[in-house]
C-alpha cells in the first residue's frame, strides 16, 4: 500500500502452517536487510529447540519474490546457547546469534544464561555455514544485540557480568567482517570507577564493581563506526503490607524503572564516555506510563519520560542526589533530557501532565528511534498525540 492506504499490488501467500499446541506456538519473525531490498521470514519458538530440530527460513525480495528458502540444522552442543536473533545483509546472507536479549517482564530476578555464545553465518549461494565464538572465558554475557553497519560488518555489543548475577560490570564488543569474513576485533571493557561511584559508595564499589538490573535497550552505530549503547535499570521488588486491624499481611509487587545509562565506544569497543540520566519510577500495576521514549536527531538524542515535578530543580542543584519517584500521579511532568555526541546532557520540563489531564504512555509513542518525535498521551478514555519539533 502507499502512504494513503491505496493498494499497490495483489496479496501473496508467503507461508502456510498449522500449530497443534497454541501455548507453544512460535513467534513469526520478519527481518529486513539494511537497504530494505531483502526480507527474512522465520519462526522462533518460545522453548529451546531439540538438537535435531531445524530452523525454517525464507528470503524474499522487496517485491515479495522468493530468493531462497532453507531448513538449517545448526551444530548445537550443550555448551552453546541456542540462537534466537537473526540478521539479513544486503546480499541476502544470514547471521544467527545465540541468546535472547532479556525482557523487562514480571520476574523477580534475572541471571545470565551461562554457556558459549556464538554467531552462525549462512551463505545461501554457496550453502555454507560458518561459526564464530563470541563468549567470554571467565565472564558471563548478560545481554547482547547485533546490527550491520554501512560496510555490512556485523557489530555485536552488550553488557557482561563478572559472575552469574544480573550485574553489568562493563561492555563487550565484537566486529565480524562483511560477508562472513574474519573477526576484526573482540574486546570487553569495564565501567570506570568514576562512573560507578555515581551509583554507589566506595564500600559497595569494592564489594561488587557492577551495576545491578540494567537491560540493554538500543544500539546505535555512527557513520564513523562509533557505537552508542542505551540501557535502563528495571527490577521487581516486594513490599509487605500489614493490616493494623487483623494483622493479615499481603505482598505488593512493585515494578521499578530507574536510571538510564549511555555508553559510547569507538569502533574497537573502547569507552569514549559514559553518562547517567537520573530517573526513578515505579508502579504496582500498569507499566505503560513508566520507562522512556528515545529519539535520535542528527548527533543528539532526546529522552522523554513521566517524572516527579521536583526533579528538574532538585537535580539542577545537585546532579548526584537521588531523584524523587514518579508513582503514576497526574500531578507530574513529562521530562525531556537531551544528550549530545560528547555526552553532555540537559534536562527540561516539556509538559505539565496535570494541565493536559493525561500521562505519557510509552506504549503508544513512536518506537522508531530515527523517526519523528511522536509522543502519545492517554487518560483511560481519550488518547492524544503530539509531535515535538
Amino acid at each position: 500500500m502507499d502512504h494513503l492506504g491505496k493498494t499497490k499490488s495483489d496479496k501473496k501467500q508467503i507461508h502456510q502452517t498449522t500449530f497443534s499446541n497454541a501455548s507453544n506456538q512460535p513467534e513469526f519473525g520478519i527481518t529486513f536487510s539494511p537497504d530494505s531490498t531483502r526480507l527474512l521470514l522465520y519462526f522462533d519458538p518460545p522453548y529451546e529447540r531439540k538438537s535435531s530440530e531445524a530452523i525454517s527460513f525464507k528470503c524474499y525480495s522487496s517485491e515479495i519474490e522468493l530468493i531462497w528458502e532453507k531448513e538449517i540444522l545448526l551444530p548445537y552442543t550443550q555448551e552453546i546457547v541456542q540462537v534466537h536473533s537473526f540478521l539479513l545483509d544486503n546480499h541476502g546472507d544470514l547471521y544467527m546469534m545465540s541468546g535472547r536479549n532479556p525482557a523487562k517482564d514480571g520476574k523477580l530476578w534475572q541471571k545470565p544464561q551461562g554457556a558459549r555464545y556464538v554467531v552462525f553465518y549462512y551463505n545461501a549461494k554457496t550453502n555454507k555455514l560458518k561459526e564464530y565464538d563470541i563468549s567470554l572465558k571467565d565472564k558471563q554475557v548478560m545481554s547482547v544485540i547485533f546490527q550491520l553497519n554501512q560496510k555490512q560488518d556485523v557489530i555485536i555489543t552488550g553488557y557482561y557480568s563478572n559472575d552469574f548475577h544480573f550485574n553489568a560490570a562493563g561492555t563487550i564488543q565484537f566486529v565480524i567482517g562483511a560477508h562472513g569474513a574474519s573477526v576484526k576485533s573482540a574486546n570487553f571493557m569495564p565501567f570506570s570507577k568514576e562512573f560507578l561511584l555515581q551509583f554507589m559508595d566506595e564500600g559497595d564499589l569494592k564489594r561488587n564493581p557492577a551495576l545491578p538490573d540494567f537491560y540493554l535497550d538500543h544500539m546505535l552505530i555512527s557513520l564513523e563506526g562509533e557505537v552508542l549503547l542505551i540501557g535502563e535499570q528495571y527490577y521487581v521488588s516486594q513490599n509487605t503490607i500489614t493490616d493494623p486491624t487483623t494483622g493479615r499481611q499481603t505482598i505488593e509487587y512493585r515494578y521499578n524503572f530507574d536510571e538510564i545509562i549511555l555508553t559510547k565506544t569507538d569502533s574497537t569497543g573502547k569507552h569514549l564516555w559514559n553518562q547517567k540520566i537520573s530517573k526513578r519510577q515505579f508502579t504496582i500495576s500498569d507499566t505503560r506510563n513508566c520507562s522512556y521514549l528515545c529519539f535520535q536527531t542528527g548527533d543528539s538524542l532526546s529522552f522523554y519520560f513521566n517524572d516527579n515535578p521536583d526533579n528538574t530543580e532538585l537535580l539542577s542543584a545537585d546532579p548526584k542526589v537521588q531523584p524523587s519517584a514518579f508513582m503514576g500521579s497526574k500531578n507530574s511532568v513529562t521530562t525531556r533530557v537531551q544528550a549530545n555526541s560528547e555526552g553532555s546532557v540537559s534536562r527540561t520540563t516539556l509538559i505539565q501532565n496535570k494541565e493536559k489531564d493525561a500521562l505519557l504512555n510509552t506504549y503508544y509513542g513512536l518506537r522508531s528511534i530515527s523517526g519523528p518525535q511522536i509522543l502519545g498521551y492517554e487518560d483511560g478514555k481519550k488518547f492524544r498525540f503530539c509531535i515535538v519539533r
